[in-house]
């Protein structure tokens, strides 16, 4: 998988031919491997966040998903691109993302068990979560648990887009 998502250049290492899964994504990794997965990166974008800066190795990616509103923000007008995502920051986008490519997230038809931390998701990103839950895309933990507030490792992220993608 992993293998396969660097040979598109959707994901690349941390140096030293390392990849390190277990390492958090930042908010701007996502939305750049988001966007540049699905082909969705406009350079003409242009963003209103007040914490991004022209030139940014990530500011296309952002303003596009910003334009898109695949991402609107913080309260203070910030996008916090070098912050960790929590996982349903990640569920939010990657939902958002796949309705605007015209994937679709239409579940399998199987009746899932509600994560038994659903009560912590909180309510702009819980229909999110369900959504990709049932699409495929998203798992919880082997003890039944989502997980919300948890930062995404690389190797989630990279698992999500994965199937997006649907090599």
């Amino acid at each position: 998988m992993i293998e396969a998502l660097a040979a598109r250049d959707i994901v690349r290492g941390t140096g030293n031919g390392r990849f390190e899964p277990t390492r958090a994504v930042t908010r701007a990794e996502f939305v750049q491997q988001l966007l540049g997965s699905l082909g969705l990166i406009d350079v003409k974008a242009v963003s209103s966040l007040n914490d991004l800066t022209e030139g940014a190795w990530y500011y296309s990616a952002v303003a596009s998903a910003e334009k898109l509103g695949i991402v609107k923000g913080k309260a203070n007008g910030s996008f916090g691109g070098g912050e960790t995502i929590t996982r349903e920051d990640m569920a939010v986008m990657l939902s958002r993302a796949a309705v605007i490519a015209g994937i679709s997230t239409d579940g399998q038809g199987a009746a899932l068990q509600a994560f038994k931390d659903q009560v912590a998701i909180a309510a702009y990103a819980e229909e999110a979560v369900i959504a990709m839950q049932e699409a495929g895309f998203i798992n919880g933990f082997t003890d039944g648990s989502y997980q919300p507030k948890q930062h995404t490792t690389r190797a989630q992220a990279a698992s999500v887009i994965f199937k997006l993608l649907k090599f």
